[in-house]
């Protein structure tokens, strides 16, 4: 898919196209036999299964805010107690510094996310981790912090643009 960073859902179909790639940032399906893929330097990777269905959601700062894993949440159709997820390597609260103006624009919507207030920095897996919790899906989290963690890609520390790709398939 091309991660645009907010809110849209591509349902993977038997009619859909392998070689188009959505403007999307999670990507789901019902189907069987299907992988499914979503790239990540510094932002969250979540990986979503059911007995009947999974996804691959691409959890950005601009993501959480717009809801994309609410969007996620709403094309299951089996209840959050049947639903396991986990979150992959990303950049942790320490190393994710914002402006004034953009650091309040996510606690106010995602107030977890709050890491430090007097650096301006946030945490999108903790954001993440209570809205997963808030929905009664249990999960695991890596921990592990992209920037700090040697053979991971972050863009903040890199400078340029490599990826780690979060897969599920069933």
């Amino acid at each position: 898919m091309n991660q645009v960073h907010g809110n849209t859902v591509y349902e993977v179909t038997a009619d859909s196209d392998s070689r188009y790639a959505p403007d999307a940032d999670a990507l789901f399906t019902r189907l069987p036999d299907r992988a499914l893929v979503t790239l990540i330097a510094d932002c969250t990777p979540l990986l979503m299964s059911s007995p009947t269905a999974i996804a691959a959601v691409h959890v950005g700062r601009k993501g959480l805010v717009a809801g994309i894993f609410e969007a996620t949440l709403a094309k299951f159709d089996d209840a959050p107690s049947e639903i396991v997820a986990e979150i992959g390597p990303a950049i942790c609260g320490r190393c994710y510094e914002l402006d004034l103006a953009t650091y309040e624009e996510v606690i106010a919507i995602s107030p977890e996310a709050n890491f430090d207030r007097s650096k301006c920095s946030i945490d999108v897996s903790a954001g993440l981790i209570a809205k997963l919790k808030k929905s009664g899906i249990s999960y695991k989290a890596s921990n592990l912090c992209v920037n700090h963690q040697p053979g991971y890609f972050s863009y903040r520390r890199d400078g340029i643009t490599g990826r780690q790709a979060g897969v599920i398939w069933r």
